[in-house]
């Protein structure tokens, strides 16, 4: 009973090794290949070994795998040099492992992508190949098309990376010229046959390399080439380019009529991965959304300008590292992001690390025509895990960017055409709150600009106001929190205290002011009966411990008391006419006391270089302010100083000298207005509206030119009927002004879908200007969409250092926009352990806008001791019942304290490892931890190897710390030291006395000494069997690798290659090469092509003979050979369907039910094993076998009325194959009809008039009888018709001797001949 179980280990031991052996390892640079779909906005991705013996792998790995996966994938964003292990299949290399050559370091050492040389070269030699495939169309762009998208036009690739790939050293290019010839790297287009119309991107690249040398051209020289090849219709992308090559870099274009494709395969080349934009709050990204770079694919839709975004310039280092800031918060001033950097004395862009997410965030801005969000601060976010850019927003003067774990913030202060100012504040910020004050006197208001300081506490200053004893006044309170953005909302207690008797009141006793955010506090104050002079003060005290007062000095008159006016010039410098007198104008404002008369004031010259051409006097009553002209002929620019004097004799004031600028300036030259448009297009739903922001622009330079009076209006295409409303229709614009409007586009009548355009319009003096924009309508009413509610805790928790822990949220209302807001609740979870924890939620309700989120916390506290998994599952629901609205998840929290398992020793390398006497290995081992999910602290473990022998030096650590789910890695090194063969088995011990923790694996040394010759060994790729189909010419490989298996000490082997066949007609056998050199222990890969001639007759089989040779080591009287055994097999082809499958229905004779009759064609050739021995019919619904025939038909019977029957027909061969169903018709569907009756009824009613003659014919033999009786009986009668008694004795003596008994009878059915009469009638 033991030996099926031996018989089953044997045939998995034979599996194993069979497996072991298919597996091997190649060694090569990792490459990345991306695909390009712009149209349909999907990049894809392949990767590639680049060999270090030469040549390329596809390298694929199970779909399953995805960590796997994605470590190659990091792996050739780095060009790491990686050792693969796996298995040679038609489709590439399949990676089931791989480690990476640290070269010297780890990988995370490895310089970072914008610092590889491959980006850092300043001049890159390219050639450009034109492919010409049989049987595609050409290439629709000729050499001139292709030069210049790339070099000559003025936004091709090369005029794009010249202006932003800049160094101080030189700029990134790519050479247009053959060296010494003058004329475009542009060769072909070069002819080629395709083996086959898939999409093989490295075969179309092997044949145009082998092309363009035959033609006379050397690719080795150039660091790139493109290839423009036509559009395959396997192909998704529009263009593929293999990602930070180093000097071998390739780029495919299928689409050569866009220049801005070159660009971007160009940039994979160079190392920059996509340009993806953040589409929504959930962080939904989309892969080619950044309209700012052209490694996105906006470009594909308009003619904007394209570059490179910040985070882009940085990464490859284009931008050069003093004009990158990377700051954490303060106020910044950068340039724009497309100036030449060597021409920028400020940075060009400000970088702020967030640790939470691993990610840079960028902030720059650009400008120009048709540049995209020119004059904007537009934010990037990058991180290296993924590789590519990511375009958040573009934030507007005055606007916030807040990042998504609320770490940092950036506020756009302001932009010009050649700088931009940010304030970066990290966290919460606090500062000192920000106080002004205005004062209203018998309804007149004075600024706060006339009180001092804004923040004054001077309770000692100069009343600047005197009021009337008992006179009413109010004083406004301009109070704003200049926190950083995420700083909380502060609440302060609101003073109010006023002295030398005056009394005084406040609006409100508190006051909530978040960031960014100014209210106003009124004071309402009375003025003491005496004259007296006092003070009102505001403090503000907030829950952070600190206070702010605001001190307004005031005093009472009863009687006149003169003061000093408030001087203000109207402008503190002036322009003038180089041919006419400077106009200056002076605001003068008497705070004398109300009791004064008034006063005349005018203006005298303070320097006698300049004369006063023309000073008027003014008379200004008290709390009154005027307006002085005056008039100073000057001969040029200059600095005036005027006094502003009291012309009453005295004078009952001090004079108030004033300074002003004045520049002399050419006469105006007016230059016309210009719109801009806030965006070049806007979306609006039918029957809703959208706000389009546009700004008006004076382009006058010159201050002298007058103000300009505008009116705004619009026009629309004439298919769009829509009502336009701006914000302000009418307004003016100062000279080099700006005066931005917002106007209301609605679409209320618009009821089709589609692009129309609407042109603003504004006119002066008569001249108009206009600006085009582009309105994309659809029709999109609201619609409720499912809610996204995102629930978070933490994975474990560790119940002996803190009870209670917190889980986030985020719910999202993902209506559309033009949905109403809607209240959501927050129902008390449901806890699996609802005895051991208590939680609630830091709010229970939410009201959000469609496309907005909240963040509540849930607190979740542990009431009694537990240890095991917690489930808590949390609802969201919306108040109004709307079913999308609702929403659950769940999560699950480990909880309980650290329990640490036994570890496990495992191999990164194989388990053995062959060296020459002499020789180093080194073997890579991993130590995982079984620690369960709560620990976190690391373990030390100590390492030793057994045994110890003097043969060999071995290197290995002392020690190794481990930390929890992070298998720790190290490198054991062997140094054999002795001149013998050995093959030495060594223990590697990990060990923790502390924890009782042991672990051990084994790795065997194998050392060779002299020169041994070995036979060599053949290893499949491929099965050893291949079948084919009979018919036109059939041809099999087979993969092969040979290894030579001579020890280390020995000389290169050359082999001798040979097949045989067996002399089987029509079959002929060739390796691929005849001769193979090997190095001692080195391996190749081989083929063996087979061909079997056309229409040979199957079956049949015979074996294939691989033998390798060395004629040399017959001299050594060595076995320097071996043979591999390979079989081909020639196999019918599966018998081909029937055809022209038809039906007829029938009434078989005297039945009650229908019958079909089938029938089909069939094909019988030779060739093709279709020779049918018969023919089965299926139920094709059920797949039940309903019959089987010989011939071409079959009838089936006893069908029911109305019902439908479906029917498939298959092929069967005669060595029992089956064919697919027939494919005229794959189910043939038949319903049932009345079965045909009339013969049926023909046959019945045959049979009813055979017994209705039948039935008659025996009635009227029936009468006969009866009537002959009668007759006769009458006839007797008739003998004797008077004597009866007579008659009847006559009948007695005639029946005397005969019949006594019926003489008897006759006597007694005597009856009188009247009566008997009377009964026969």
């Amino acid at each position: 009973s033991a030996m099926p179980w031996k018989a089953v280990l044997l045939v998995w031991a034979i599996a194993a090794a069979a497996a072991a052996a298919a597996r091997e390892a190649v060694t090569g640079r990792a490459q990345l290949l991306v695909g390009d779909d712009f149209a349909a906005g999907v990049a894809s991705e392949r990767l590639a070994l680049t060999l270090v013996s030469g040549g390329r792998l596809a390298l694929v790995a199970e779909a399953s795998n995805a960590t796997l996966l994605a470590a190659l994938r990091r792996s050739a964003l780095r060009q790491s040099l990686v050792t693969a292990t796996g298995e040679l299949r038609h489709s590439g290399f399949v990676v089931d492992g791989f480690t990476v050559d640290v070269d010297g370091g780890t990988e995370r050492d490895k310089p970072p992508r914008g610092e590889l040389d491959a980006r850092k070269a300043s001049l890159r030699r390219m050639l450009v190949i034109i492919a010409k495939f049989a049987g595609f169309d050409a290439v629709p762009c000729s050499k001139e098309d292709i030069a210049e998208m790339i070099w000559t036009g003025t936004s091709s690739g090369w005029s794009t990376y010249r202006q932003f790939a800049h160094f101080t050293e030189g700029n990134i290019a790519f050479s247009p010229y053959v060296a010494d010839t003058q004329q475009l790297d542009i060769v072909g287009p070069f002819s080629v046959s395709l083996q086959s119309k898939e999409c093989d991107p490295n075969q179309w690249a092997d044949l145009l390399q082998a092309a363009a040398v035959s033609a006379g051209v050397d690719p080795s020289r150039y660091q790139h080439t493109m290839y423009v090849i036509p559009e395959v219709s396997d192909c998704s992308w529009a263009g593929l380019g293999t990602v930070g090559c180093s000097y071998f870099c390739e780029t495919w274009i299928a689409q050569c009529q866009y220049p801005q494709i070159y660009t971007h395969e160009l940039g994979h080349n160079l190392g920059l991965m996509h340009a993806s934009a953040n589409i929504d709050e959930r962080g939904n990204v989309k892969t080619y959304g950044d309209p700012t770079s052209v490694m996105g694919n906006k470009w594909f839709y308009t003619d904007a300008v394209y570059g490179f975004n910040a985070a882009e310039l940085d990464l490859t280092g284009w931008t050069p590292p003093a004009n990158v800031l990377a700051v954490s918060s303060g106020e910044f001033e950068v340039a724009p992001l497309n100036q030449m950097a060597e021409n920028s004395e400020l940075p060009q862009m400000v970088k702020v690390y967030n640790s939470f997410s691993a990610s840079w965030y960028y902030f720059a801005f650009s400008t120009g025509e048709n540049v995209p969000f020119s004059g904007k601060c537009c934010v990037h976010k990058y991180s290296d895990s993924d590789g590519n850019t990511q375009f958040i927003t573009a934030l507007e003067n005055g606007q916030t960017f807040i990042d998504a774990f609320q770490r940092f913030s950036v506020t756009k202060l302001g932009a010009t055409a050649s700088s931009m100012k940010l304030v970066v504040a990290s966290g919460c910020e606090q500062r000192m709150l920000h106080v002004n004050a205005t004062v209203s006197l018998y309804g007149q208001h004075f600024a706060d600009a006339l009180l001092g300081a804004s923040g004054s506490n001077d309770s000692s200053a100069a009343p600047r106001w005197l009021l009337q004893p008992g006179e009413n006044a109010e004083v406004t309170f301009y109070v704003r929190n200049d926190d950083s953005p995420l700083c909380p909302a502060l609440q302060f207690g609101v003073e109010l205290q006023a002295t030398g008797g005056w009394n005084g009141s406040c609006s409100t006793a508190s006051l909530t002011l978040a960031p960014g955010v100014e209210c106003r506090v009124l004071a309402s104050i009375v003025a003491p009966l005496s004259d007296t002079q006092g003070t009102v003060k505001l403090t503000l005290s907030a829950a952070r411990n600190s206070s702010t007062a605001f001190v307004v000095p005031l005093g009472v008159a009863a009687s006149c008391v003169p003061q000093a006016p408030i001087v203000a010039l109207e402008s503190p410098s002036t322009f003038a006419n180089a041919t006419a007198p400077a106009q200056i104008g002076i605001w003068i404002t008497n705070v004398d006391a109300l009791q004064c008369e008034p006063t005349e004031w005018t203006v005298r010259m303070n320097d006698s270089r300049y004369t006063l051409v023309h000073s008027s006097v003014m008379s200004i009553s008290p709390r009154s302010t005027a307006l002085l002209q005056v008039e100073i002929a000057l001969g040029g620019d200059a600095d005036v100083e005027l006094a502003v004097v009291d012309t009453a004799a005295p004078p009952k004031h001090d004079a108030v000298i004033v300074a002003v600028h004045v520049t002399k300036l050419a006469p105006c030259a007016r230059n016309p207005l210009t719109i801009e448009l806030g965006s070049a297009s806007v979306n609006v739903e039918s029957r809703s509206s959208a706000l389009v922001p546009l700004t008006v622009v004076s382009s006058d330079t010159n201050p002298l030119c007058p103000t300009r009076h505008v009116s705004l209006a619009s026009q629309a295409d004439a298919t769009f009927q829509r009502t336009m409303q701006f914000t302000t229709a009418m307004f003016d614009v100062p000279p080099g002004g700006r005066v931005a409007v917002a106007a209301q586009l609605s679409a209320q009548s618009v009821l089709l879908p589609g692009l129309y355009n609407v042109s603003f319009i504004t006119g002066d003096d008569g001249n108009t200007h206009s600006a085009l924009l582009s309105v994309n309508v659809w029709l999109d009413p609201c619609e409720y969409r499912n809610v996204y509610f995102r629930f978070l805790c933490p994975t474990t928790q560790d119940n002996t250092t803190a009870a209670e822990f917190t889980c986030t949220t985020l719910v999202l209302n993902n209506d559309k926009w033009n949905c109403p807001t809607f209240n959501f609740s927050l129902p008390p979870v449901v806890l699996s352990a609802p005895q051991y924890f208590t939680a609630r939620w830091s709010t229970s309700t939410l009201t959000l806008f469609p496309r907005l989120y909240e963040r509540p916390s849930l607190e979740v506290i542990q009431t009694a001791p537990f240890a095991g998994q917690l489930t808590i599952t949390a609802s969201v629901y919306s108040t109004a019942f709307v079913m999308e609205h609702n929403a659950t998840k769940e999560a699950r929290v480990q909880v309980g304290s650290c329990v640490r398992g036994q570890p496990t020793l495992s191999l990164y390398s194989p388990a053995s490892s062959t060296i020459h006497y002499g020789g180093t290995t080194t073997f890579r081992l991993a130590l995982e931890p079984d620690d369960n999910v709560i620990c976190s602290s690391s373990v030390t473990y100590t390492i030793t190897l057994l045994p110890t022998t003097a043969s060999f030096v071995v290197s290995a650590p002392a020690t190794l710390s481990v930390t929890p789910y992070a298998p720790a890695t190290f490198d054991v090194t062997f140094t054999s030291q002795a001149d013998v063969d050995e093959n030495v088995t060594f223990t590697v011990v990990a060990t923790n006395e502390e924890l009782l923790f042991r672990a051990e694996t084994e790795v065997r040394v194998l050392v060779h000494g002299p020169c041994k010759l070995r036979p060599p060994t053949i290893t499949p790729l491929t099965p050893l069997f291949l079948t084919a189909v009979a018919g036109p010419a059939s041809h099999g490989t087979y993969f092969l690798n040979v290894t030579n298996n001579d020890l280390l000490a020995c000389p290169q082997t050359t082999f001798a290659v040979t097949t045989t066949s067996f002399n089987v007609l029509g079959v002929t056998t060739s390796p691929s090469v005849s001769t193979l050199p090997l190095a001692a222990g080195a391996s190749a890969l081989l083929s063996v092509s087979v061909s079997v001639a056309e229409n040979t007759q199957p079956p049949m089989s015979f074996a294939v003979v691989l033998q390798l040779s060395d004629l040399a080591a017959v001299q050594q009287q060595v076995a320097h050979a071996t043979t591999a055994q390979m079989t081909y097999t020639l196999d019918c082809h599966q018998p081909k369907p029937p055809t022209n499958v038809t039906a007829t229905q029938f009434t078989p004779r005297f039945s009650l039910h229908t019958a079909v009759r089938l029938r089909w064609y069939a094909c019988a050739t030779p060739v093709d094993c279709c020779a049918p021995a018969a023919y089965d019919v299926y139920d094709a619904e059920t797949g039940h076998l309903i019959g089987e025939t010989t011939s071409r038909e079959f009838t089936h019977e006893g069908l029911r009325e109305g019902h439908t029957y479906s029917y498939a027909v298959r092929v069967r061969d005669s060595i029992g194959a089956l064919s697919p169903d027939d494919t005229c018709s794959h189910v043939l569907a038949v319903t049932a009809e009345a079965p045909d009756l009339t013969a049926f009824g023909l046959l019945v009613g045959l049979c009813v008039g055979l017994s209705l003659v039948v039935a008659v014919f025996a009635s009227i033999a029936v009468l006969i009888v009866v009537c002959v009786v009668v007759r006769r009986r009458q006839g007797r009668r008739q003998v004797q018709p008077h004597d009866e008694t007579r008659a009847v004795r006559a009948t007695r003596k005639h029946n005397s001797n005969n019949a006594p008994a019926v003489t008897q009878s006759v006597t007694e059915a005597y009856v009188p001949l009247d009566e008997r009469q009377r009964g026969e009638s």
